[in-house]
């Protein structure tokens, strides 16, 4: 992923209103808890914050401060799907509820 931030309150205003893919990763772990795709990706960065539909995920946010997110600019839906697919993939993150089999 191209570019990184950390994933706290305030953090939102450095990400561009633009489409992507995107990964919440914790830093201390090393491991990628979440693999994403996003139309705006300041809005979608600040509803994981205040109010992910993801259990897993949200748990994993409240009172962590270790964690990051990284992202890709996408310029197609297409683009953008297929490379969501392919980080899912790789990474195997564990909030993920997705999960795409490797053929």
């Amino acid at each position: 992923m191209e570019s990184i931030c950390a994933f706290n309150l305030g953090c939102e205003y450095q990400l561009p209103e633009l489409p992507g893919v995107y990964a919440i990763k914790d830093i201390n772990t090393h491991e990628v808890l979440y693999i994403g795709r996003t139309l705006n990706l300041r809005l979608r960065f600040k509803n994981h914050l205040k109010e992910s539909h993801n259990w897993r995920l949200r748990r994993r946010v409240l009172g962590n401060e270790g964690l990051t997110f990284s992202y890709e600019l996408t310029i197609s839906q297409k683009e953008m799907i297929d490379k969501e697919k392919k980080y899912i993939r790789s990474f195997e993150p564990t909030c993920n509820e997705v999960r795409y089999i490797n053929h």
